[in-house]
């Protein structure tokens, strides 16, 4: 017996939005970011399976290459294609003790239904369940699309360009499941992307976070409201992240479209700024607020475990003192059943002995990243 006979405990995170928002991406930036972030610290993430290291890989290449070529266009990025689980494991370098942490992605064309194939339906519901029992919903939203919404023509495209509500109805689904799970954590972030151009705290020259997140509250509004109404208790934080950085908005076009949302097309152009180099912005927040729900989540989840370990060693002792006449006695002496019956309860006395410190130390580590300040960007809600 092992301690990885026992995965670590699952921490399960929902991303929420349409079509081409990014949520690929805000992923990948989490991850790249948590480097810089966790630096100096005990604690690393990183990817749990090699599906999860290619899709982070070949996303980052993207990225990257954007970066190089001078120019960054989000239509260009190839759009999630199916269901699809980032793992990722938050963990204490030293000992390996961690938690995974199992965001699902998903194309976002499925939220609205005249889009989703209908072979599509039954993974469409799987995706439901998930965010459902989600302890975190990160809802991105493409800051670009509301912020360049300059016409009136252009602000009544804005519900269907952003499937607003068909993320009411998911998140309203969210907020009532974690209503009727009042011992789990409830956490929803909205996570406004591409938000280089509107902020001067990274490289850019205009500073309109007030208007940003005035147009959030205000399309996003019902969103809000269905999240208070269904579980008063759950957390609702504002995170506008910059997923490069390093571009500057050159051009926003509004295109008709018959078959478009709204009747439009919407298409952003950037450049990259000098000097040319990837600089995420707003991930960390992200990072920190997880790591917040998580210093209530592990103490729960861990110290169940433990507990969980320390009964399975008291029985197996138990069982290994229990008397026996001395005929089945001398049976058991000759075949090896008792001394398997001590090995056992040694072992597991010694896997609750070091699950217990595996969990303090993680505990410490999840601690002290929590206890770190939000940047100026972040707002409750």
């Amino acid at each position: 017996m092992s301690l990885t006979d026992h995965p670590a405990p699952e921490f399960k995170i929902g991303v929420l939005g349409p079509s081409r928002v990014g949520k690929t991406s805000l992923i990948a930036s989490i991850l790249a970011d948590s480097s810089r972030f966790l630096g100096g610290t005990k604690v690393t993430l990183r990817p749990r399976t090699t599906d999860t290291e290619i899709r982070i890989t070949n996303r980052r290449d993207d990225l990257d290459g954007a970066v190089l070529a001078g120019h960054f266009d989000h239509v260009a990025l190839a759009g999630t294609q199916e269901a699809t689980r980032f793992d990722l494991a938050l963990e204490t370098g030293a000992s390996g003790a961690g938690l995974r942490l199992t965001l699902l992605d998903f194309p976002g064309g499925w939220l609205k239904a005249a889009n989703r194939p209908p072979e599509q339906e039954e993974e469409w519901q799987k995706c439901r369940e998930f965010m459902a029992e989600s302890s975190v919903l990160l809802i991105p939203i493409d800051a670009t699309v509301l912020m360049e919404a300059s016409t009136p023509r252009h602000r009544r495209a804005l519900p269907a360009t952003l499937n607003t509500a068909e993320v009411q109805s998911v998140a309203e689904a969210w907020a009532t499941e974690r209503l009727m799970r009042p011992d789990e954590p409830a956490l929803a972030i909205l996570v406004p992307v591409k938000c280089e151009s509107y902020f001067a705290d990274n490289g850019g020259t205009v500073a309109a976070g007030h208007v940003l997140l005035e147009t959030v509250q205000q399309v996003y509004g019902n969103v809000l409201d269905v999240i208070r109404a269904n579980d008063p208790n759950a957390k609702i934080l504002y995170c506008p992240v910059d997923t490069l950085g390093c571009v500057e908005l050159r051009s926003a076009e509004w295109e008709p479209a018959p078959k478009g949302p709204g009747g439009l097309s919407f298409e952003a152009r950037f450049s990259i700024r000098k000097p040319a180099k990837i600089s995420v912005r707003g991930a960390e927040d992200v990072l920190i607020a997880i790591c917040r729900l998580l210093t209530s989540a592990r103490r729960e989840t861990e110290q169940e475990e433990v507990i969980r370990r320390q009964e399975l060693a008291l029985r197996a002792e138990a069982l290994a003192r229990q008397p026996e006449g001395f005929l089945r006695s001398i049976w058991l002496w000759a075949n090896g059943t008792m001394a398997a019956r001590r090995e056992d309860a040694d072992d597991k006395s010694r896997l609750a002995e070091i699950s217990r410190r595996r969990a303090l130390l993680l505990a410490e580590a999840v601690d002290a990243l929590a206890r770190r300040t939000y940047s100026d960007r972040v707002r409750r809600l």
